[in-house]
């Protein structure tokens, strides 16, 4: 027996001696006995090696512990448990086809050159192109000339002033215009800057009369075995806009 235990006994002991030496006895129903009982027994059982040590009346029931919010978490969300809520089965029974979503392809539409490029009283359409190795050809003060293992291709346009009156042309205000060339799945971009050569589509300010045309060129530097390929074809893009030119 144990220094707990033994301190239990003795102090049962001394209250029974107590209460036997009163000039006055003390008379109990069965009941009030059966319930001082009860409560000694409960007090030594709080006190046995499967107790937890607290000291509880036996008429005192204790609730059962609820279970953490950490536990309760882990029933929701681990996967094939039997008690899983409702939320988690939800949860579980719709599928994720966040990876499974292919990017949507970018939606183009296609319009006329003059359309794309809404210039007010200007109409303007593909003229011809050209292979060559310096443009113009027979320009003294030509800057745009083919290197050795290259070809210059001309791709020329029309512009053509509809109105009655003087259209000024700045193509510098079509800052975000390009002008992808494709052969046979490969692309091309224009020549930047040609010196010598003042009617570069993509460089373009001047102005037009009324009633009056002009021509102007994109200038490609292109391998030459490109020459004598097919399925040239050029997009202008602007945004989701482009206009498509078929050169050969």
């Amino acid at each position: 027996m144990d220094k707990s235990k033994t301190i239990l006994f003795c102090s049962i002991a001394l209250s029974m001696f107590l209460l036997a030496g009163c000039t006055k006895a003390i008379s109990l129903t069965e009941d009030e006995s059966k319930l001082i009982s009860s409560y000694a027994a409960g007090r030594i059982l709080n006190y046995s090696e499967d107790s937890d040590g607290r000291i509880t009346p036996p008429w005192i029931t204790t609730a059962p512990a609820e279970p953490s919010s950490a536990a309760a978490a882990e029933q929701t969300e681990a996967p094939g448990s039997g008690n899983m809520t409702n939320s988690g089965n939800a949860a579980q029974s719709l599928p994720d086809n966040s990876q499974n979503l292919a990017p949507e392809a970018p939606v183009t539409e296609k319009v006329s050159l003059s359309d794309l490029y809404d210039i007010t009283g200007l109409r303007m359409s593909y003229h011809s192109y050209e292979f060559c190795r310096q443009y113009p050809k027979n320009s003294a003060y030509s800057a745009a000339i083919a290197e050795h293992s290259e070809v210059l291709l001309a791709v020329k346009f029309s512009l053509t002033n509809t109105s009655n009156k003087t259209v000024s042309v700045d193509m510098s205000e079509k800052w975000d215009f390009q002008y992808p060339l494709t052969i046979q799945d490969r692309t091309f971009l224009p020549e930047r800057v040609v010196l010598g050569v003042d009617n570069v589509l993509n460089h373009l300010k001047t102005n037009i009369k009324a009633g009056k045309s002009i021509r102007t060129v994109l200038i490609y530097a292109l391998p030459k075995n490109q020459r004598n390929a097919k399925g040239i074809t050029l997009n202008i893009q602007e945004g989701n806009r482009v206009a498509e030119v078929i050169i050969k």
